[in-house]
């Protein structure tokens, strides 16, 4: 395929990307409507009711609580987590890179996945709110997509420890997390995600509602 041929489906692909992303916007844009602006104060923005992303210039960062906020009776709660890699240099997350921190300032780090994979029996269902991936995917329309295995449903896949991420890809996954000790629902958290080589965690802010 020659350039034009390329730029064509680029612009193709740009296109499509706008065609979800652009009503997903108005959705949330509706959700702020007659809401308390005092309840999202301090948060990342979002992408869409659930989804809320605090987007530098190296990495765009990521969270979804679509199916986090039917979990408050489990023991793990799921958050949807996208990474992009913006920036020049290739990145790493291993998966002691995730911390979920409370109002309080607890942390909770990510659960050992044979701990998920023998207790926590919702793995499948979380994957049934897909809106999320939908949204990343969209969001990213000329980077390329990379495949994250921390919690695999297939056991037969490996479970990854690390996962990298050349510049201009992307990832997302489903990702476990102790259910924090004073309560889920309207409760506002920061998951901070050490990223090789940056110097500083990225994280984001959002609500659970």
């Amino acid at each position: 395929m020659d350039g034009a041929g390329i730029r064509r489906l680029e612009m193709k692909r740009v296109a499509k990307a706008l065609a979800l992303i652009v009503p997903l916007a108005l959705s949330a844009a509706c959700a702020h409507t007659g809401a308390d602006p005092r309840k999202y104060a301090g948060l990342d923005r979002r992408l869409d009711p659930f989804t809320y992303i605090e987007e530098g210039k190296l990495v765009a960062l990521a969270v979804n609580t679509q199916a986090t906020r039917y979990r408050e009776k489990e023991s793990y709660i799921p958050l949807a987590v996208g990474i992009a890699n913006k920036g020049k240099k290739t990145i790493r997350v291993d998966r002691e890179s995730f911390i979920l921190y409370d109002e309080t300032g607890k942390r909770y780090p990510m659960v050992p996945f044979s701990e998920v994979n023998q207790r926590y029996e919702r793995s499948p269902s979380d994957r049934q709110f897909t809106t999320f991936f939908e949204i990343w995917n969209a969001k990213w329309p000329v980077y390329t997509p990379v495949p994250s295995d921390f919690f695999p449903l297939r056991t037969a896949r490996i479970v990854q420890e690390f996962i990298e991420l050349p510049p201009f890809h992307y990832t997302a996954e489903y990702l476990y997390f102790p259910h924090p000790e004073d309560g889920l629902v309207n409760h506002r958290f920061e998951l901070h995600v050490n990223i090789k080589p940056l110097e500083e965690p990225v994280f984001v802010k959002f609500l659970v509602d």
